[in-house]
């Protein structure tokens, strides 16, 4: 409704949606009490540390928390566990990630619709926006590369890098190829096909 007005002070409204309903999912992710792993017996708070050995399921169950050994890697800090927030698969990470993803898109509303910021960096997003579905699909067919290649540090350097590569290679696709095959092409060729069958 707020995109079809396309008034100043129906974004704001939006806006203001995305904001509070993103910082309450994020803190019922952190302090609500959710169950322990797959036993509805034992609640524990979404910032209760969980290791392998202490999660009911173990790894097999939550097989993110192989993180935490790789965080521990380094000789600063040692990391005792997971807070279950982070853990990819439990209801507090759920409600984490949705609040999460609701704040980021409020925080980004606001300086590129609202205050109408414009630089390179939001440039940048909002060309990864436009092709955010065939980002998502393609980067799964190189994540085997990474599986328990790399440390930390090195990790970041690969990281930036490929989505720096995945930049340039969509916007070769969609420039020079017209983006011919890609998720969005043919999601618009299949809303084609259907408005030609409704006028049919």
């Amino acid at each position: 409704e707020a995109m079809n007005k396309g008034t100043k002070d129906a974004y704001i409204g939006l806006f203001r949606i995305f904001l509070v309903w993103g910082i309450i999912f994020i803190l019922v992710g952190i302090f609500a009490f959710f169950p322990d792993g797959l036993n509805l017996a034992i609640w524990e708070p979404g910032w209760q540390l969980e290791t392998p050995n202490t999660v009911v399921g173990g790894i097999s169950e939550y097989p993110h928390l192989v993180n935490l050994g790789y965080a521990n890697q380094q000789d600063f800090f040692h990391l005792s566990g997971m807070p279950n927030f982070l853990i990819r698969g439990t209801s507090a990470n759920m409600f984490y990630n949705q609040g999460a993803a609701l704040l980021i898109i409020a925080i980004f509303f606001y300086l590129i619709d609202i205050k109408n910021k414009s630089n390179n960096i939001t440039n940048m997003l909002i060309y990864f926006g436009k092709t955010s579905l065939s980002l998502f699909l393609i980067h799964f067919l190189f994540l085997p590369l990474f599986f328990r290649q790399f440390n930390i540090p090195f990790f970041l350097i690969v990281s930036l890098s490929y989505i720096g590569f995945f930049g340039v290679f969509m916007y070769i696709w969609m420039e020079y190829f017209k983006g011919v095959g890609s998720p969005e092409w043919m999601m618009i060729q299949i809303g084609r096909v259907g408005q030609k069958s409704g006028e049919a």
